[in-house]
């Protein structure tokens, strides 16, 4: 959590805690502040700089983490969402995107936690919605997670059984990248 982004805060806060020593009586007074005492403003001044140093330092930690718990763990939580849709087909100035698709579970850390019938309910929803809607399911994963992901090979077994019953009653196309690019071309 601490870095350099939160070094300003950090000393800041330091200096307040030594200034905090500092007792009130050996502050100067001043009469035109009758209405709040030097003491409260100055004490006022001290946080708002220091909230102002916390929140630049923790917005910067945020774009500049490469380890960005934030994203972690919306990505873990995308992975729970069981009624996850299929992707519609985008078209950018004339030509058709091959959507971004979502990611296989890496059951891997914590990430394996998420039993895999709730893995193999989202795959079947998303493949529903494509389904129902004219949409587009595209799954992708990295081949070293079949390495070291737990039942990894188990989870794919079972979206691809999903998929197949879909193909079979001809609800659905399995397509290559290139076959989807040539079939929206045309």
């Amino acid at each position: 959590m601490f870095t350099k982004q939160l070094l300003p805060a950090f000393s800041w806060m330091a200096l307040i805690f030594a200034m905090c020593l500092v007792p009130g009586g050996s502050l100067p007074r001043v009469n035109w502040m009758s209405l709040f005492s030097i003491d409260k403003l100055v004490h006022v001044g001290m946080f708002v700089v220091l909230v102002v140093l916390l929140i630049v330092g923790f917005r910067k930690q945020l774009v500049y983490s490469g380890n960005n718990k934030i994203k972690k763990m919306k990505s873990l939580l995308s992975e729970i969402n069981i009624w996850q849709q299929a992707q519609n087909q985008e078209k950018t100035r004339g030509a058709r995107v091959i959507p971004a698709g979502y990611f296989l579970n890496w059951r891997s850390g914590i990430r394996k936690k998420i039993p895999i019938a709730v893995s193999t309910k989202r795959w079947q929803h998303i493949v529903d919605d494509a389904i129902k809607y004219k949409k587009v399911v595209h799954l992708w994963t990295h081949p070293h997670n079949f390495i070291t992901g737990s039942e990894q090979f188990l989870l794919l077994e079972n979206i691809l059984k999903i998929i197949k019953k879909a193909q079979e009653q001809g609800q659905i196309e399995i397509m290559t990248q290139a076959e989807y690019c040539q079939s929206i071309n045309t």
